[in-house]
Order: structure tokens, then sequence, then C-alpha cells
């Protein structure tokens, strides 16, 4: 319900009265996780409006995390389809934005106490609280190439505590649907 108030001057010390009348109906519909259609009817008159979240800042994700990066692996190339952990455990995670191309850098070390680093290039658009992040992405373990392909994070968020996103993407050997979510470490 929408309604519509009149009372005294808002310069003026309130006196408790106010008079309130129905005006119409308000709805709010959301379309994606950042946009929405709000249709309210005031007096007999509808108004549509599309609404979009709008950023106060651009997030910056550095800092050292434990956490990482798991999947579910399809369509799979000379690997098994199923879950995957692409990398996990201690990770440093550096950001770097120029020219509105934005580089987030992953160094980890693997289960076997190998080094790599996986970086992700592409465009990151803050909506509101969450982001999106799409581009390619590349990996090397020990210092050789590993894996490269395209990626999609959507839905990312971060706080103090982390950071969390969903993940698609593929590689030469998968396509993947996951989650990449890490916490602070407190080193």
């Amino acid at each position: 319900m929408l309604y519509k108030t009149t009372g005294p001057y808002f310069g003026v010390p309130w006196t408790g009265s106010a008079n309130v009348t129905p005006a119409g109906s308000l709805t709010l519909t959301f379309n994606t996780i950042s946009t929405g259609t709000l249709t309210y009817v005031a007096d007999g008159v509808t108004v549509t409006k599309q609404v979009q979240r709008t950023a106060t800042r651009t997030e910056n994700i550095a800092g050292t995390y434990l956490g990482g990066l798991t999947a579910s692996g399809s369509s799979c190339n000379g690997v098994n389809n199923g879950p995957i952990l692409i990398f996990g455990g201690p990770v440093v995670v550096t950001q770097n934005t120029s020219s509105g191309a934005t580089s987030i850098v992953v160094n980890f070390t693997n289960s076997n106490g190998v080094a790599g680093v996986c970086t992700f290039n592409g465009t990151y658009t803050q909506i509101g609280k969450p982001a999106n992040f799409a581009g390619t992405w590349s990996c090397t373990i020990g210092g050789s190439a590993y894996n490269n392909g395209s990626f999609t994070m959507s839905e990312l968020e971060a706080t103090l505590r982390g950071f969390n996103a969903r993940f698609t993407g593929s590689d030469q050997f998968c396509q993947y649907a996951g989650n990449f979510g890490v916490v602070r470490d407190i080193q």
C-alpha cells in the first residue's frame, strides 16, 4: 500500500498530528541481483521505473587468506568429470586495476608443496555491494604453464573477513561451475 501524508512544515517542532490517506500501491520486483522494476500507482496514475544498485566504491580484495577455488568439472578432456580443487590452502591475493582492466593474482602452494600462481585478467564491475569479474585466466604450477581459459566470477562479495563468488569457467581440460571462497588469515 502507498500512502500520502500531510502535516506541519518540517522546519517547525512536531505536533504529533498528520493526515495519512491511502494513495495507491507499490511493487518492487528484482529482475537480477543488481536490477529491479519499481511500479507504483498514485492517485490513479501508474508509473514504472527501472532501478539499479549503485556502487559507492570498488572493493579491493588483496590480502592473505585461507580457502580456495573448488568446482565441478564437466565435458572434460583427458581428466575425469566431477569435483576438483583448482587451488586451496593459504593463498595470497593481489589486485591491480589500471585503465579499466583488473588483474587478480592468486599465489598458492598445492597439496604436494609446489608453488603455483593463477592470474585472472578482465573487467571488474562493482554493482552495489556485489561485483562481477570476467575475462581470461591462466595458472602455473612449479613455474610451468598448467591451464588457461575464460572465467566469470559473479556475485563477488568482499567483507572484512574475506570474499566469495560463484565461479564458472573453462580451460583446455573442462567446463567448470563452482565457488571461490576465502577467509582472511589472522597473520
